[in-house]
């Protein structure tokens, strides 16, 4: 009897220290539960932060993807633009050659005509004069006539 009077006394000292501990320990325990809960907390918000600030910065890379694109695109509808000025103007200066060629050519036909005529009338007059006036001379009528234009060329 007088041992399980020891081990009830034993028990109930056990039963009591184990009280006295959770008791004691139970306000640190509740401290502890309450700053893992604001740390998870916290965490929580921390997450949500980061996870808009994701969100925020995918957006922009959207935009400017966007952007990039838009400006790749402008960047070709220029460089066509510009190809195709290029070949208007090259087009437009052989059209010119050839409007300069042909006036040149022009220009010369004309001044070579000039530089014939100048040469070659005076001779080709005094000859058809001394033509005319050999054959009116044969004529005795034409003498008249051919004196009449010999004093009207002189």
């Amino acid at each position: 009897m007088i041992d399980s009077l020891y081990t009830l006394f034993n028990f109930s000292f056990l039963v009591a220290i184990l009280f006295y501990g959770i008791k004691k320990y139970s306000s640190l325990l509740k401290v502890e539960i309450l700053d893992q809960e604001l740390q998870k907390f916290f965490f929580l918000e921390q997450k949500k932060n980061l996870d808009q600030q994701v969100h925020a910065c995918n957006c922009i890379i959207d935009q400017q993807v966007l952007e990039c694109k838009d400006l790749a695109n402008k960047i070709i509808a220029w460089k066509e633009n510009f190809q195709l000025r290029q070949r208007i103007q090259q087009t437009e200066r052989e059209l010119l050659n050839i409007v300069l060629v042909q006036r040149y050519n022009k220009q010369h036909m004309l001044r070579s005509a000039q530089i014939i005529e100048a040469r070659v009338v005076p001779h080709a007059l005094a000859q058809a004069q001394l033509d005319l006036y050999e054959w009116y001379n044969k004529e005795n009528n034409g003498l008249l006539y051919i004196d009449k234009i010999i004093k009207k060329l002189s």
